[in-house]
């Protein structure tokens, strides 16, 4: 039997020493910021708590390693579409198992099929994730994020 390698978990206060080391990459606050802005105007973005127009999971190992994360923002319900922004902790050299493994983890996810979206926008610092997505369509280099939008098929979302 396959183990699971990862795990998306709700952020809690246990993984604030994680979070702190992440927010030393630039890309990683602008990512923040950018969700908050999206999500709520120009309102006071670093005190606005997490809520149904965006969500944060923790990537972490079966062995309670925290390597990244995923966030989901920018959510339309009526067009079933988000943006996703995914973060990969390059320190802890994850090898691309784990990238497959946080792929499938993202989309056959209990969060992922209870939203049955259509259209996610998904930006990431790591190319590699691209060629375990299925259904992609317009792959772009924004900044130093590469953007591209996966299509979901009623059968496999």
């Amino acid at each position: 039997m396959k183990r699971n390698k990862v795990y998306l978990k709700n952020i809690g206060k246990e993984d604030k020493g994680a979070l702190l080391l992440w927010l030393e990459d630039i890309d990683v606050v602008k990512f923040l910021i950018d969700m908050f802005k999206v999500s709520r105007g120009d309102e006071n973005v670093l005190n606005i708590p997490f809520g149904k127009n965006r969500k944060v999971f923790i990537i972490q190992t079966d062995k309670k390693i925290n390597i990244g994360f995923c966030g989901i923002y920018n959510i339309d319900w009526q067009l079933k579409k988000c943006t996703m922004y995914i973060y990969i902790d390059n320190s802890k050299k994850i090898n691309d198992d784990y990238v497959c493994d946080i792929t499938n983890k993202i989309f056959k996810g209990k969060f992922m099929s209870e939203t049955k979206f259509k259209i996610i926008e998904v930006r990431t610092k790591e190319n590699r994730f691209i060629e375990y997505f299925e259904n992609i369509n317009n792959i772009w280099k924004d900044e130093n994020d590469f953007v591209f939008e996966v299509g979901i098929d009623d059968k496999t979302g």
